[in-house]
């Protein structure tokens, strides 16, 4: 199992500061404009220790340990201002396997794939295999987002998607991980998008997808959805940056966001679980919506302020 660490306390959100990047695109400088006045927040990551404690750990583990997504969940690196807001304001995906964007000055274009492998979620090797260019970016044709949406929740398709709804608590529990996470919303609706129910299916049912264009895809959601409340790809750019090799060139940049793990506070906040007394009580979901409450937990854990985060300078 992987170690637990222990946070400092930080602001949720960090100020944003001044400074203006120029971009030749009118695209590029509008999104910019837009993401420039934008708060910086934290990046959830995973809390073993409080997975243990509510007895979700080893069915956690046991749904992203194949195809990278336990390589994704893992990224943990701080945010610099300056890279974050020009790579995001840069960004795109061309058709069918590529992604350019610009970072230091310079437009870069390269694979998917090779996206990917400066994420860190593949290595050399895997990509230079055959079978790693036909990693399906969607749900197999037999399956669409709807239907898959119907087995995990039990709810009729024309029934608003709410991850409250999801009836298992593992699901629930990667889903608000991948939405604080690399999906970058953060938002209270906590609707189940269509990449959210891609995630869960590449992880419940072992089915291997092109990460690295799922990545890129959210960074260019992030980049360009004008009613983004926060920015959370900080950490992502960070570890891309340091995968091609630039990690020294940007060390000077104003640090403005990093991870903190998904705590019990926010997972009451979830509704996943509720604290009774010392210990606390996991919640389930039946199919007609009822609450069913596990005994709770032995462990008595010290409650943690979910808002911290530690900033490693690496």
């Amino acid at each position: 199992m992987p170690n637990k660490r222990v946070a400092s306390k930080r602001p949720r959100h960090d100020d944003v500061p001044t400074g203006d990047l120029h971009f030749t695109q009118p695209q590029h400088q509008a999104r910019y404009i837009n993401l420039k006045t934008k708060p910086f927040g934290i990046t959830r990551t995973i809390e073993w220790g409080d997975l243990e404690t509510i007895g979700l750990a080893d069915k956690v583990l046991s749904l992203i340990s194949h195809n990278g997504w336990d390589k994704v969940f893992a990224i943990e690196e701080v945010a610099y201002r300056e890279i974050t807001l020009e790579v995001l304001s840069t960004i795109e995906v061309v058709r069918p396997h590529g992604v350019t964007f610009r970072a230091l000055g310079v437009t870069r274009t390269m694979s998917d794939l090779q996206f990917g492998l400066y994420l860190g979620l593949y290595d050399k090797e895997f990509i230079n295999l055959s079978s790693s260019r036909e990693l399906p970016i969607d749900f197999p044709a037999w399956m669409t987002h709807t239907r898959f949406w119907n087995l995990i929740s039990g709810f009729r398709p024309n029934e608003s998607k709410k991850a409250s709804r999801l009836l298992k608590p593992e699901h629930r529990y990667i889903q608000g991980l991948f939405s604080r996470g690399i999906a970058g919303r953060n938002d209270s609706t906590v609707e189940i998008t269509r990449a959210d129910l891609l995630m869960l299916y590449s992880t419940t049912e072992r089915y291997p997808i092109n990460l690295g264009r799922l990545c890129a895809d959210l960074l260019v959601r992030q980049g360009t959805y004008a009613r983004l409340g926060a920015i959370f790809a900080g950490p992502y750019v960070t570890r891309l940056v340091r995968g091609m090799g630039l990690i020294a060139r940007i060390a000077g940049m104003q640090v403005v966001g990093g991870t903190t793990p998904l705590g019990l506070a926010t997972l009451c906040a979830m509704g996943l679980v509720d604290q009774r007394g010392d210990g606390y009580i996991l919640i389930r979901h039946s199919v007609t919506g009822e609450r069913v409450v596990d005994p709770p937990s032995q462990s008595e854990p010290e409650p943690r302020e979910d808002a911290s985060v530690e900033l490693r300078l690496q």
